[in-house]
């Protein structure tokens, strides 16, 4: 990462429903030219797509995971904005397949008031706001954290994942 660490750290930034759209529509057009393995699942949302439509044309619907249920995903732009967490890595070459894609909308990572972000850098999570400079939190070290915070609801002395991520 940028503080010379292994890893990518993790960034957050908001996108509107249009730009959540377009980076699932650039993703769709890449998802034949990747391994199964290597394209992003995403949390929390589900896409609905018809694949014989034509290209950046093919996302009817986005549903939104709120607690147990899903709500459909508003497509347009501005407001409200939907806080969007992934490795720097990923940032950068989704916003990249955004801008350099013929015919697609160019993405703009924003922050929660809607401003457009200039630099990404400025997206990386700190994991300690009082120590100076900025504390990546890892890609990995996100994942283990959030493992860890799940609830041991058997009692046996390991975190339980929920049955709702089941589906």
């Amino acid at each position: 990462g940028p503080d010379g660490e292994a890893g990518s750290p993790r960034a957050a930034f908001y996108l509107d429903g249009l730009d959540i759209k377009t980076l699932f529509e650039v993703l769709l057009l890449s998802s034949g030219k990747t391994d199964h393995d290597a394209f992003p699942f995403p949390a929390g949302l589900r896409v609905v797509y018809d694949p014989g439509r034509m290209p950046l044309e093919r996302v009817t619907e986005i549903r939104l995971q709120r607690a147990e249920r899903y709500e459909i995903l508003s497509v347009r732009s501005g407001p409200p904005y939907y806080r969007l967490a992934l490795s720097l890595h990923n940032a950068e070459a989704v916003l990249y397949a955004g801008k350099t894609t013929p015919g697609a909308r160019r993405i703009t990572p924003r922050t929660a008031d809607g401003t457009p972000v200039a630099d990404l850098k400025m997206t990386i999570l700190d994991a300690d706001h009082s120590a100076p400079g900025t504390q990546e939190i890892k890609e990995w070290g996100a994942l283990f954290f959030f493992l860890l915070s799940l609830p041991d609801t058997d009692g046996d002395g390991i975190p339980d994942v929920p049955m709702w991520y089941a589906d």
